[in-house]
């Protein structure tokens, strides 16, 4: 309201003026709707002369508003700077699944224990009872060849003449060596001794007679056979036992004459030769185990077993092979049979054993059952295999088997199960302890590979914060 200038008069006052209505604030579409206009938001036009808009209160909701945007902003970009790591945002891991095995694993020679029919099923021994049989088997063969040996030795008697005036005496063993047509030396003995008598001289008017010691014995060839028949007068040696040969017949004092020595022949023979006992082998060892069999089922019967018979030891192999046998023929090997008959005797004989097992419990079940037992709490069966046996023995004492680990048929998955034990053993992790964890389960067969997320250095603490995401079964790079 303008004062007048040029009087001093003063002028009426105006009425009061009633105090305008607060507007009511403008909602922020408003604000934007006004500045677009190209006006100021809150500015309200009047005529030429505008009047002072009175000082409007700030509004606390749109500034609480607007502190909450900013805010909100600052942790988005926070998190998306650093939040690995300072606020253990979301992550993700990655994991393949493991690769089965293809190839077979051979397993040789694993023991198996032995427990007595009616103990605890441990499932770790096979119930079974061993049974022993000592056996023998007697079986016939035949000589049906012949053969030429020494019969009769040569013989007859030597004559001999000593010139020396003392008697020489001769002990039994006493050799005479003499030559056969064919050129060979045969040696003649005396058996008893002997002893050739002095030379006797005697006068008889100009003439000096001499008479010589003389001595008829009787010898036979050393060897049979009519190589030691010889022709007479064919002995040039006498060798006393222990002592160097004396010469006969060659102007010394000792001559020897005889007729032909003979009376050696040959003649036929069946001898057992080593060919004739393995011929007949076959049929005794074939009898000694199916007697074994026989005996170690009967045992077994008794005690209200069934024989294993795939445990009788020695088996029929082992006994083709001269393992677990003794065998004795008679006549012996070399030595002549009745030359009628041509028969022989041979006899084989050994010890036997074997497993007796429960009746409606079959060795090769029960083995099945223990060896994967066995395998097991020795961790020795792979993830992906499974024991499949091929063989077992028996030894007498201890039972083996053979059997190949197989790999089976399966598809690699995570259960829900798996994936909610992974996640709670990563969360709150550093990554060095959650690289450890994640090759526990590497070997344990869940995954076959990982990757961390990068530039995490500990893992979030609450499992919804963790993914596990499988790619497959390839390995990751």
């Amino acid at each position: 309201m303008q004062r007048a200038r040029d009087t001093g008069k003063r002028t009426a006052e105006p009425a009061p003026r009633k105090p305008r209505r607060r507007e009511e604030l403008p909602s922020l579409d408003q604000l934007y709707a006004e500045q677009e206009r190209g006006g100021k938001p809150g500015k309200r036009r009047t005529g030429t002369l505008a009047e002072p808009e009175p000082q409007r209160e700030r509004n606390p909701i749109l500034m609480g508003l607007l502190i909450a945007l900013l805010l909100a902003a600052g942790l988005f970009l926070l998190f998306s700077l650093f939040g690995g790591r300072m606020l253990g945002g979301r992550v993700s891991v990655q994991v393949t699944l493991p690769t089965p095995p293809t190839e077979a694993v051979d397993l040789e020679e694993v023991p198996i224990f032995i427990t007595q029919p009616g103990a605890e099923d441990t499932g770790a021994a096979v119930f079974a009872v061993p049974i022993q049989a000592n056996i023998s088997f007697t079986t016939s063969g035949q000589v049906t060849d012949q053969t030429s040996v020494p019969g009769s030795a040569a013989q007859g008697n030597v004559t001999i003449f000593s010139q020396n005036s003392q008697a020489i005496g001769f002990a039994a063993g006493t050799e005479f060596n003499a030559r056969n047509p064919q050129g060979n030396e045969v040696r003649f003995v005396n058996e008893s001794g002997f002893t050739v008598p002095a030379a006797a001289t005697e006068r008889r008017g100009a003439q000096i007679i001499t008479t010589l010691g003389e001595v008829n014995i009787a010898v036979i060839a050393r060897n049979p056979g009519s190589a030691g028949n010889v022709e007479g007068n064919t002995v040039f040696q006498i060798i006393p036992p222990g002592q160097a040969p004396i010469a006969v017949n060659s102007g010394g004092v000792l001559d020897a004459t005889h007729g032909p020595l003979g009376g050696g022949n040959e003649q036929p023979v069946r001898i057992v030769k080593e060919q004739d006992v393995q011929g007949t082998l076959s049929a005794g060892l074939t009898g000694l185990y199916n007697t074994a069999r026989q005996s170690l089922n009967v045992q077994a019967q008794a005690a209200g077993l069934d024989l294993a018979a795939t445990t009788v030891v020695p088996t029929a192999e082992q006994l083709s092979q001269g393992i677990g046998f003794q065998l004795q023929s008679q006549p012996e090997i070399g030595q002549p049979t009745d030359f009628e008959s041509g028969l022989f005797q041979v006899t084989v004989a050994g010890d036997f054993s074997a497993l007796a097992t429960p009746i409606g419990q079959p060795l090769q079940d029960q083995l099945q059952r223990v060896l994967t037992n066995q395998l097991d709490s020795e961790k020795r069966i792979p993830w992906g295999m499974a024991p499949a046996i091929t063989d077992w023995r028996w030894d007498g004492s201890r039972l083996m088997v053979s059997a190949v680990l197989q790999p089976v048929p399966l598809t690699p998955e995570l259960t829900e199960e798996q994936r909610r034990e992974i996640r709670s053993a990563l969360r709150g992790r550093s990554r060095a302890e959650a690289e450890t964890i994640l090759q526990d389960y590497i070997r344990r067969n869940w995954i076959g590979a990982y990757i961390l997320p990068p530039n995490v250095d500990v893992m979030p603490t609450r499992d919804t914060q963790i993914d596990l995401v499988v790619v497959g079964q390839n390995p990751l790079q």
